[in-house]
């Protein structure tokens, strides 16, 4: 009987504290992302509660008149606080664990400012969970049903933890843009979106024993894309292209562009290598699943190719909506018709919408668009 009541003691407290890789995880709310929320020269603090300042390499103490609201700039290369030149960083908490503004916008936790090579980068050092109160809401109508909400969480936390380790040692981990997930402080929490990440706290994405890459996109469009059709050097099982029903009532399942050719050579004008009369502009190489990988432009005499993922940013994500399309001219413009958001490659959110309407749970969901994958309670 005491040998039975160490081995519960021991399955209690010491095999939680291990991932299942066997490594020895971090306590969840251990883990602060820091977050780049802003760059320009010049950023304005305030928090009712007051300000807790410091700054790791000045020697002396710093002080300032008004410790509620502060301003801080970068001048040639230098950071100063109100008139005071400051080396290297400046770490800024509120007193009472209370929030803090940059300019108009709330955030939760503590922010650093450090400079850079041209300007200041504004830091959000925020706990794990409370980040994704407001990046679940940025990249996800809150209005949705429950289980989609838990699956993008599921999703959104996973990415997070995965870039969290990537870049563990970094000046920060994640942008607040798309270009990581969208983040907004707490202008982007909602009742509901806190619900849902409460309710999956912990959950994370796994295959193999090893945290996945969680993309997500919109609208897929029919089929998801095969992640290596982006990324050449990716060869990620769980992140294979599959069919999707799901998303046919979606808002961007079907989209249509046109651009006059005058136009076009406007655009294509701001590389010298694309300026000239454009005859035609053709799609010269697909991807497995049928995405547009490669253009060609008939500039006077000679072919130009171009990669789509460049033609998409210079026409504009909102208007060449995904890679999914085919293009045609007809009397002087350019038609795009396509299907689908995004990049295509793993969670469809609009699918994962309907078959939330349809009952499905929010793992099932996850394990329809990442094949072979497992959801673990990764960290406490």
């Amino acid at each position: 009987m005491k040998k039975l009541s160490f081995f519960l003691i021991f399955i209690i407290f010491f095999i939680p504290l291990w991932s299942v890789s066997g490594k020895k995880v971090i306590k969840n709310n251990k883990i602060r992302l820091k977050v780049a929320i802003f760059r320009g020269d010049s950023a304005v603090l305030s928090s009712p509660a007051g300000l807790i300042i410091s700054c790791p390499k000045e020697k002396s103490k710093i002080t300032v008149k008004n410790i509620n609201v502060v301003s801080i700039s970068f001048k040639e290369g230098k950071l100063f606080l109100e008139d005071k030149e400051i080396h290297g960083s400046i770490l800024f908490k509120s007193k009472s664990k209370n929030k803090i503004k940059l300019g108009d916008d709330l955030y939760r936790g503590d922010i650093e400012i450090r400079p850079e090579e041209d300007n200041m980068v504004v830091i959000n050092e925020v706990p794990l969970e409370e980040y994704l109160f407001s990046v679940v809401g940025g990249e996800i109508y809150p209005s949705w049903p429950e289980e989609v909400l838990k699956a993008q969480a599921v999703a959104a936390r996973t990415y997070a933890v995965f870039q969290y380790k990537k870049n563990r040692y970094k000046t920060y981990h994640l942008e607040s843009s798309v270009d990581s997930q969208r983040y907004m402080g707490v202008a982007g929490e909602n009742k509901k979106i806190k619900k849902a990440v409460l309710a999956t706290k912990g959950l994370v994405m796994t295959y193999r024993n090893d945290l996945i890459q969680a993309f997500f996109h919109s609208t897929c469009g029919g089929k998801t894309e095969d992640v290596s059709a982006l990324w050449s050097s990716s060869n990620l099982p769980y992140l294979k292209s599959k069919i999707c029903n799901y998303c046919r009532n979606a808002k961007n399942y079907n989209w249509q562009f046109s651009l006059t050719r005058s136009d076009m050579e406007k655009i294509l004008s701001k590389d010298d290598n694309f300026k000239g009369n454009l005859r035609s502009l053709k799609v010269t190489a697909l991807t497995r699943t049928g995405r547009v990988r490669e253009l060609t432009f008939r500039i006077s005499n000679s072919d130009k190719k171009m990669n789509v993922s460049i033609f998409r940013r210079w026409i504009g994500h909102d208007k060449i909506k995904s890679t999914f399309f085919k293009v045609h001219l007809k009397k002087g413009k350019f038609i795009f018709k396509g299907h689908g958001s995004g990049h295509g490659v793993g969670l469809c959110q609009e699918g994962a919408k309907t078959l939330a309407l349809k009952k499905k749970r929010y793992d099932k969901i996850l394990k329809f668009y990442y094949s072979g994958i497992k959801i673990k309670r990764y960290f406490l």
